[in-house]
């Protein structure tokens, strides 16, 4: 597969199922017409040069993902000059998502989820199936982690681990889903499927906290039976099923294997997706390689004794800097 064609499909994707808007149109536009601005929106020739680079014949490989695309172009650019055509158009661009996807396996493969993972007997009893309130704030942490390998693009060496929190103060060892994301930066409810789609594909994992699977239920499910009274779940993707769509669920990890294999739960089903969260931070100005860092406040404001000490303008010479790499 031609990764530079594949990669125009990945962009033209993501684009199309941002908000129609006067920036997305210039953003998709540029695709295939480098140095555009806002004033050639409407030139002639534009549209028609993007619908050449999405036509299917130029993708033989990915023929139906280049098909919907080259369906959908006109719609969303149509919609980006009139937002009241946004319903109709959402329909069509929401096609363009991949028919099945998981965050790891077809986009992140860095990303692991292996930390922090839930220890019965370091964490609490679970005592007549009920899972003690620290899990939600593993998994929040565990799609902490997982969105900070994506904003650095490599496997994070430094991780909230299952220690770091089990250290912690009782009350900061069971929060909600919402209080671990507000501490770090916010967080944003989804309210469909589309957009819970959306958000996995474009940014990675989101946080199922409605989820609700009792006792009862682990009788005719056994397959989720280690989701009893679980409600924190951490979403990675979504497949087809012989009894409908499912989103796919990663586990907390073990300390005992690399990775688990995600499970499949039906859309809708237990109250998987009546209250999904995902953080608002992107998380790339989150330190996740080893030190050293400088806890301090250099701010105009705050630092002036540093802003104005000269010894820290040294200038070094040509010569010097050869002599040091040496």
């Amino acid at each position: 597969m031609d990764p530079f064609r594949k990669a125009f499909l990945d962009h033209a994707e993501i684009i199309m199922t941002k908000q129609p808007s006067k920036k997305s149109h210039l953003e998709l536009l540029k695709l295939a017409t480098a140095g555009l601005t806002s004033s050639d929106l409407n030139k002639p020739g534009v549209l028609r040069a993007l619908k050449l680079r999405l036509h299917p014949d130029k993708h033989p490989q990915e023929k139906e993902r280049a098909t919907r695309l080259f369906q959908a172009v006109s719609h969303f650019c149509d919609a980006c000059k009139n937002p009241s055509k946004k319903t109709s158009v959402d329909a069509d661009v929401g096609q363009a998502l991949p028919f099945q996807f998981h965050s790891q396996q077809d986009k992140w493969p860095h990303m692991s989820f292996t930390e922090p993972y839930y220890e019965e007997s370091r964490f609490g009893n679970n005592i007549d199936g009920e899972l003690d309130g620290q899990v939600a704030t593993l998994v929040a942490y565990q799609c902490i982690n997982a969105r900070g390998a994506i904003a650095h693009g490599k496997s994070i060496s430094i991780k909230f681990t299952s220690q770091q929190i089990l250290q912690t103060e009782p009350s900061e060892r069971h929060r909600e889903v919402e209080v671990v994301f507000e501490d770090r930066g916010g967080y944003k409810v989804l309210e469909t499927v589309p957009d819970i789609k959306q958000e996995i594909f474009s940014r990675g994992p989101v946080v199922s906290a409605s989820f609700s699977f009792k006792r009862n239920d682990a009788y005719f499910f056994p397959n989720l039976k280690q989701f009893v009274t679980q409600k924190s779940l951490l979403i990675v993707g979504w497949k087809p099923t012989e009894t409908g769509e499912a989103w796919l669920v990663q586990p907390l990890g073990r300390p005992d294997l690399k990775s688990v294999a995600a499970i499949p739960i039906g859309l809708h089903q237990f109250a998987i997706d009546d209250l999904c969260l995902a953080p608002v931070n992107s998380f790339e100005d989150t330190p996740w390689e080893p030190g050293p860092y400088l806890d301090l406040d250099l701010t105009q404001e705050v630092a002036q004794v540093w802003r104005n000490w000269k010894g820290i303008d040294y200038s070094l010479s040509v010569e010097a800097s050869l002599e040091l790499i040496k």
